[in-house]
């Protein structure tokens, strides 16, 4: 039986009982703010709230409160915020949740529309079944308040009830646009009390009118495999569909909790749930993506201007999404795409079959589980960005011979770390060019020849070699050939040579290691075309410049060049005008003033007739000291070139060098 509100005419509770009731309302239910009438003294004090969510009003909200009574009687009580004034809004009790919707059960006394209040004393269902206050707040229920008695179809106001309760633990998922008529939105996956799920879609920019169904199926989105769930459609004009998930199409039970790890994606449709119609999609569970990603570089290959990058993304289940992303690729065309062992200069084979770059929008997806092959290994997004490898993208299932884009991955990925040296030009018919390393996340090195104006039809060996280009050495890394047609040469770099020892040599060691680079003619080991110091040989770019002045024979002077290495000896560079094609001219460094007598403390190479250039590694004096570049800077000495065919007492060329210069 219904009896009166508050706002009844027939209630009129005096002040002094209104007074007298509050002390005991506070302390029974402090959280309480529904109206409670005075002189109720009925109540045990046990009570349960429910919110009530805006329907059709997105400014509307509210309460339901269930308050137990002695007597085995629930006072129901509804407070709305607002609603159309003066229209009194029915109100029931449905059976299932508000998704899944019910048959009305326990008819409720209308919500007054001047206060938006509503109480009623239940203790039966309508069919007459009797009804406890634990058995509601436990029900598998809902409540509706529908707008007024001649509009019951327009919901104001709507909330889940005992088991159905909505928790404050929830999770929401982006739903990315897809195709044409793609439309954004989120999936909100909220828990109730007893466990199970309501997922709640709404897209953005909906048709009014129309029907959007909605699937959960197997896999990532990137995968695309079976349905799991079937879902409520969503409605067009409201841009939402609300589901109650309890268990799968196949009747498997599945909690939220479940859900939130479960292996699957979202899609919604157009029209009809044909994956040819679908609008969004989005991962959800296992499949979800974290913050953790990393993106690799893929370079231009042989077709001009593609280029692009391979991004990895981590899931929450530890799989990954890669996502090609690449430039200039011509609409309609599929370009096959692998994963290969080893770098990339070095070549190996398809270990991660990845999915065709769409040439149209110049994208791919793909959720790497794991590997190609029968063993199909298992392959995480950490042991990916660790792994020893390399990106292809082809040109064409029947082109595969012509690469659009390449990269290195994992421990391949070059780190940013980088030193080049230069490669002069020798000989008349030489080239000159550069010599880049570069390190990998590895530590292993990228050694990169970079040669101008090489012979299109030639291929020219390339080697590391002990001590600086001056002394020479022995060999102990052979690099890859140089192209003619590209002047590029490129090779990963590990160890040295098996007859040099075999031994790990990384990037940091590189660096400091004593040697020079020699690239040669093709296929004549003995004659270098390119040559450049390396590691510790390498010039600083500090330099001093000494004037070597014509002495016992005119015509001939020049230079005397000295340049700081990076491990602080010194190249002398000797560099005369006016000799003669034949004749050698040795050369010396003196202690003291040139004219004055001195003793020879460094003998240097001989000067070149027919280019008029020596070069000598100084370390140190004749007697084993050790000298340094900047030590020559405030050395007192002096340098003397003579004419070898006339013995050392003819002077051509002599010049003041360290302190005693200028």
């Amino acid at each position: 039986m219904k009896t009166p509100t508050p706002h009844h005419p027939l209630f009129k509770p005096t002040l002094f009982l209104l007074l007298a009731f509050v002390g005991s309302l506070l302390n029974s239910c402090k959280d309480e703010e529904t109206f409670i009438p005075a002189g109720d003294l009925n109540l045990t004090g046990n009570t349960k709230q429910y919110a009530l969510s805006p329907v059709s009003n997105p400014d509307l909200s509210g309460t339901v409160t269930f308050l137990e009574k002695k007597d085995n009687i629930t006072s129901v009580r509804i407070k709305l915020t607002a609603g159309p004034v003066g229209v009194p809004h029915p109100a029931h009790i449905h059976l299932n949740t508000a998704a899944e919707g019910g048959a009305i059960v326990i008819s409720l006394n209308d919500v007054d529309g001047e206060s938006g209040y509503s109480e009623t004393d239940v203790t039966k269902r309508d069919d007459g079944t009797p009804v406890s206050y634990a058995q509601l707040i436990d029900f598998n229920g809902y409540v509706n308040v529908h707008a007024s008695q001649d509009n019951l179809g327009e919901l104001i106001a709507q909330g889940d009830i005992g088991i159905n309760e909505l928790s404050t633990t929830s999770k929401t998922y982006s739903l990315d646009t897809l195709g044409a008529k793609g439309l954004k939105g989120t999936a909100t996956f909220t828990k109730r009390v007893n466990g199970t799920t309501l997922l709640a879609i709404a897209l953005d920019k909906a048709t009014a009118g129309n029907q959007y169904p909605a699937q959960l199926h197997l896999r990532s989105a990137a995968e695309g495999e079976g349905i799991a769930k079937s879902l409520t459609s969503v409605n067009g004009t409201t841009g939402k569909g609300a589901t109650n998930i309890k268990k799968l199409d196949d009747g498997t039970d599945i909690t939220y909790d479940q859900l939130m790890d479960f292996d699957g994606h979202l899609r919604v449709y157009e029209g009809t749930a044909d994956l040819a119609n679908a609008v969004s999609q989005g991962d959800i569970g296992g499949n979800e993506l974290t913050t953790t990603t990393k993106t690799y570089q893929l370079f231009t290959k042989q077709v001009a201007r593609v280029n692009g990058t391979a991004r990895f993304d981590k899931r929450k289940n530890g799989n990954t999404l890669v996502t090609l992303n690449l430039n200039e690729t011509t609409a309609g065309n599929q370009h096959p795409a692998h994963v290969h062992l080893n770098t990339a200069v070095e070549g190996g084979a398809i270990v991660i079959s990845l999915a065709d770059v769409n040439g149209t929008t110049g994208r791919s997806r793909t959720t790497v589980r794991k590997m190609d092959g029968a063993s199909g290994m298992a392959i995480s997004y950490d042991s990916l960005v660790t792994f020893n490898g390399y990106i292809n993208v082809h040109q064409s299932m029947t082109d595969l011979g012509t690469l659009l884009a390449q990269g290195d991955i994992g421990k391949n990925e070059l780190t940013g770390k980088k030193e080049e040296y230069r490669l002069d030009q020798l000989t008349t018919t030489g080239f000159g060019g550069t010599a880049r390393f570069e390190e990998r996340a590895s530590g292993n090195t990228l050694v990169t020849l970079t040669l101008v104006a090489t012979p299109a039809a030639g291929s020219y060996p390339a080697r590391i070699l002990t001590n600086s280009a001056v002394e020479g050495g022995r060999v102990v890394i052979s690099l890859n050939n140089v192209d003619g047609r590209t002047g590029i040469s490129q090779t990963n770099v590990k160890k040295l040579d098996a007859a040099a020892g075999d031994t790990t040599l990384q990037y940091a060691r590189l660096l400091e290691y004593n040697g020079h680079l020699n690239v040669y003619a093709e296929a004549d080991l003995n004659t270098a075309v390119a040559q450049g110091d390396v590691g510790i040989n390498k010039l600083t770019g500090a330099s001093r410049t000494y004037p070597l002045l014509q002495k016992d024979v005119t015509g001939i002077s020049g230079d005397a060049k000295f340049e700081e290495r990076k491990n602080g000896s010194t190249l002398v560079t000797l560099t005369l005008s006016g000799t003669t094609a034949g004749v050698v001219y040795p050369a010396h460094l003196f202690k003291n003033v040139a004219g004055a007598s001195g003793e020879a403390v460094v003998d240097l190479r001989n000067v070149d007739g027919q280019t008029g250039v020596s070069k000598t590694n100084v370390k140190a004096l004749k007697d084993g000291k050790a000298i340094t570049y900047s030590g020559w800077l405030t050395y007192n000495g002096y340098l003397n070139v003579y004419l070898g065919q006339t013995g050392p007492g003819t002077i051509v060329a002599q010049g003041n060098v360290g302190s005693t210069a200028f």
